[in-house]
């Protein structure tokens, strides 16, 4: 652990914006309380000393991390595939349709 980082934890407060770094990639999460050895994001806690998860998964712990405009970047591309994965198409007219498809026939010319 850098300093940068130690000193970044100890800078940390109530209502902060902070990163979880996870095994599934990052979630923005707000700290909801800390004590003098724990920090709660979200329901999760983390130990103070190292951003380290308390409990959960041994062999992937998550652990507390900046939020930077690149992980900013990644949770908006993971929601949005997500919102993506749970359209119900069939609900669509064709016109809609035919708008996401041409959308995706661009890309694919671009690559």
């Amino acid at each position: 652990m850098t300093d940068e980082y130690a000193e970044w934890l100890k800078s940390l407060k109530v209502d902060d914006a902070v990163a979880v770094s996870s095994r599934y990639g990052y979630s923005i999460s707000k700290i909801v309380s800390m004590t003098a050895t724990q920090i709660t994001a979200g329901s999760t806690r983390y130990q103070k000393k190292d951003g380290q998860q308390i409990g959960g998964d041994r062999w992937y712990p998550s652990h507390l991390t900046p939020i930077t405009e690149e992980i900013r970047a990644e949770v908006k591309h993971a929601r949005l595939l997500s919102a993506v994965r749970g359209v119900k198409w069939e609900t669509l007219t064709t016109e809609q349709i035919e708008r996401v498809v041409g959308i995706t026939k661009e890309k694919q010319g671009n690559e």
